[in-house]
């Protein structure tokens, strides 16, 4: 029998209040949760590079930019917003 999944580290996810601001509008808080979630597990593996430590990935339909801080445990999000087209509220099949 195999061990439940640990996540990479344990860690603080935290965001700036600018970058947050519009998501009330987003249908579907679970995509919020799904990216915190990312975040927790391995920051450093989730997806893709961007100059000056950055990184983005994408959780259909929202994508965002965030910048993981291993020595201290922490990863800050610096912008979340809506990508593709705001009549599909559900995103694209799946996430990636």
């Amino acid at each position: 029998m195999s061990s439940p999944k640990t996540p990479f580290m344990s860690r603080s996810v935290f965001s700036s209040r600018v970058a947050l601001q519009p998501l009330p509008a987003v249908p579907g808080r679970e995509r919020l949760r799904e990216i915190e979630r990312r975040l927790r597990d391995d920051p450093e593996q989730e997806g893709e590079s961007r100059p000056n430590r950055q990184r983005i990935s994408f959780v259909a339909p929202l994508a965002f930019t965030f910048q993981p801080v291993p020595d201290q445990q922490r990863v800050l999000v610096s912008s979340v917003w809506w990508f593709g087209k705001r009549s599909d509220p559900g995103g694209a099949a799946g996430t990636t």
